[in-house]
């Protein structure tokens, strides 16, 4: 039996800057994902969205889900504390 899941999720942030920089930020991790699986990334304005369709197994399929969901919690955490010191820097 032969199935297809698809995933799409897009999520705002307060900040143009954190989507393009984390879209920029997950292009390398396309490169090598699980056979079976594609997944496309784009940003528009503060929204980053991604869509992914896989034909490999759930375990697999949900691994790569929880890998980008990782990459971008990851780097919310970095680029935010990078642009409020920017701000600040610009600021003072």
């Amino acid at each position: 039996m032969s199935f297809q899941i698809k995933f799409m999720g897009k999520i705002k942030f307060e900040d143009e800057r954190l989507s393009r920089a984390l879209y920029l930020s997950l292009i390398p991790d396309n490169l090598e994902i699980p056979e079976g699986i594609s997944i496309d990334i784009d940003y528009f304005g503060d929204t980053l969205s991604f869509n992914i369709s896989s034909k490999a197994n759930l375990d697999t399929t949900l691994s790569t889900l929880n890998d980008i969901i990782t990459s971008i919690q990851n780097g919310v955490n970095v680029l935010s504390k990078v642009i409020r010191e920017n701000d600040r820097y610009k600021t003072s």
